[in-house]
């Protein structure tokens, strides 16, 4: 290991190779966190550092409340002394280290690390915490003429479920591995692209009631194959063949589980052979990505749950899709999708409130549908807790912060999402989003164009990037960018919006009305939200209140970030405004 440098500062000596702190020549008991926090501030001394960043380096692969990083800051003050004033609270913000910070020569360490070693005592957390393995599980190739195309998905989709359960394993979402339904030739350099230490990968056929199941794990740190094996069995035996495959991919991987936890992970979601393979048929439509697709995703999951009524699992998705319909309708506001997505989510929570999914989507419905800001909130943090890595879960935790006014910890979670799927044009656009909110233009504007180079005419990032560009006060890069997007209708609706927001900026009145009226031809129900911003940015406030009633009339559901959307800020101090936060 290379060594680190040796920080001091007053009379304490840093070690950040023997992870040791020295005060006086004597050893002090730190927890490795504690260490990690400190080290994190020392070696940064000087500079303000965010509370989001300090959270991503001291917890990497976990969400935590920003109580977590008080606490250690507040152990630290007291552990260095309250009486010299070491660490600074930024508010809002983050922490300084303000003490004169130098580093000490390596041999220097060594001596002092030596000398101390054999009274050294590390508090331990216990530095136990288990490797976490990252891993894929890429889409099984269907073989034969059968109608078995959903099955590559689905049964990957089932074995990324249940592996998911496990905190040990970090496995990669079903939307990161779609796109490799036709086998990569190289399936290490998949996992580099990927970002994980192993890939799952197989084939299954099916000929009238039988399939057979051919899978390997491939190590991609050691470029070998570390388990393989055929399965030939009844297509009703499915269940036990994912129950194998889970198990068997445990074993490989040399994880040490626990009795609970090799019960999550051979959990079975249905018995009922014909709910799940209309659950599979879901799954493959839910990954299409298109409107189209998503309203045959709920067919598909509303005929999975009558032969199954008890299938939690297929009631969450449902209503997961019910929500994706509702907050990226082209038409009218539709109540009736509001219900229907409502009460999938109660029917899989009563079934199984253990389900991440499930209460994903009930945070989802409780923000988005009913604008119940509390319950969302404390829903999606049941989420993260039942499955810490889950893209759905810290999607809607980012959601309920951000609309709480915790906007910065809301990009914490999001940021964990991406970490988990980096590869997602939609959390990418998300988190672009959420950090607009924040004001932190130059980082959304990073996160469009990341969106735009996986799928380049997103009309969403379009949107996002041109909306951050004009309040970047780059006018000029929005126009090019519309210029740029394609003449789909959904692109020509965003552009002529975004058209009436920057001629709006500069003034120029007649054009915003102008692509205004364009906007509103090009589709059958402009959102009244979008109309509201660009009344607000031509200073017309009683003309934007009145669009934002209508809004609210509506349950337009972006309005639970009205009060931290950047675009309405000049609405702030109107007594209207604060009426409008309250009964939201």
């Amino acid at each position: 290991m290379n060594p680190q440098p040796t920080y001091q500062f007053g009379r304490f000596h840093l070690d950040a190779t023997e992870r040791v702190l020295l005060a006086d020549g004597k050893a002090v008991a730190l927890s490795p966190k504690l260490f990690d926090t400190l080290l994190a501030l020392v070696a940064h001394a000087g500079r303000i550092v965010e509370k989001e960043e300090l959270l991503r380096t001291i917890w990497p692969d976990t969400f935590v409340e920003e109580n977590s990083l008080n606490k250690n800051v507040h152990a630290l003050r007291r552990l260095l002394g309250e009486t010299e004033s070491f660490i600074e609270t930024i508010p809002k913000r983050g922490y300084r280290f303000m003490a004169e910070v130098s580093e000490v020569g390596t041999s220097q360490a060594t001596m002092l690390a030596q000398r101390t070693r054999t009274s050294i005592v590390i508090e331990e957390e216990i530095d136990d915490e288990p490797q976490v393995v990252r891993m894929a599980v890429l889409p099984f190739r269907t073989l034969g003429d059968s109608d078995g195309e959903h099955l590559g998905v689905g049964l990957a989709d089932a074995l990324i479920t249940r592996l998911g359960n496990l905190s040990l394993i970090h496995v990669r979402p079903t939307a990161a591995i779609v796109k490799y339904d036709a086998p990569p030739a190289d399936l290490l350099a998949a996992a580099r692209e990927l970002q994980v230490d192993a890939v799952l990968d197989g084939s299954i056929r099916r000929v009238a009631d039988r399939i057979r199941v051919t899978v390997q794990l491939i190590s991609a740190r050691h470029e070998a194959p570390l388990w393989a094996e055929k399965f030939d069995e009844r297509f009703t035996d499915i269940f036990a063949v994912e129950d194998a495959i889970s198990e068997r991919v445990a074993d490989a991987l040399l994880l040490k589980l626990t009795g609970d936890q090799r019960r999550l992970l051979t959990k079975r979601y249905t018995e009922n052979i014909a709910a799940y393979e209309l659950y599979l048929r879901g799954i493959h439509q839910l990954n299409q990505y298109t409107a189209p697709a998503l309203q045959q995703a709920t067919v598909f999951f509303s005929e999975a749950v009558k032969h199954d009524p008890s299938y939690a699992l297929a009631h969450a998705r449902l209503g997961g899709c019910y929500v994706l319909i509702y907050v990226y309708r082209n038409g009218a506001p539709s109540a009736s999708l509001a219900q229907l997505a409502q009460a999938a989510a109660e029917r899989a929570l009563s079934f199984d409130d253990s389900l991440a999914e499930a209460q994903a989507t009930d945070a989802q419905v409780k923000l988005f549908c009913q604008w119940n800001k509390a319950d969302a909130l404390a829903a999606s943090q049941r989420a993260v807790a039942l499955k810490p890595h889950s893209i759905f879960a810290n999607f809607a935790l980012g959601w309920s912060l951000a609309a709480q006014g915790r906007v910065n910890e809301g990009v914490t979670a999001l940021r964990q999402a991406q970490q988990t799927e980096p590869h997602s044009p939609g959390i990418n656009v998300a988190l672009g989003h959420l950090l607009a909110f924040a004001q932190r233009y130059d980082e959304a504007a990073a996160c469009y164009q990341q969106a735009l180079a996986l799928a380049p005419q997103h009309s969403e990032a379009l949107r996002g990037l041109g909306l951050v560009n004009l309040l970047r006060g780059r006018v000029e890069d929005t126009l090019q960018s519309l210029n740029d997007a394609t003449n789909e209708t959904a692109v020509r609706h965003h552009r002529s919006l975004l058209r009436a927001l920057a001629c709006a900026r500069t003034g120029d009145s007649a054009g915003a009305r102008q692509a205004l009226a364009e906007a509103n031809a090009q589709s059958e129900h402009i959102r009244s939200i979008n109309v509201a911003t660009i009344y607000a940015t031509l200073g017309e406030t009683d003309e934007a209140f009145v669009w934002l009633e209508r809004a609210c009339a509506e349950r337009e559901p972006m309005l639970v970030t009205l009060g931290v959307y950047p675009f309405l800020d000049s609405l702030h101090d109107d007594p209207r405004f604060h009426e409008l936060l309250r009964r939201i």
